[in-house]
């Protein structure tokens, strides 16, 4: 009883998902976001790795020392 709740709570919440994807573009937008910023930092890396003064660091936070 309890797996089929969870199983049925899982898809309604996929089910959400995937409705809010579809009708709102923002909402694409925000979802889609993690994929081209790695997609964004992989194409990068080779040139950060040649010359570290040119990497894009408006979305890292500091750490502290």
């Amino acid at each position: 009883m309890a797996i089929n709740l969870i199983v049925a709570a899982v898809t309604l919440l996929m089910a959400a998902f995937v409705i809010a994807w579809a009708v709102n573009p923002a909402w694409r937008a925000w979802m889609e976001e993690p994929k081209f910023r790695f997609a964004r930092r992989a194409r990068e890396f080779p040139r950060v790795a040649r010359d570290p003064s040119t990497a894009d660091r408006s979305d890292r936070r500091e750490i502290p020392d």
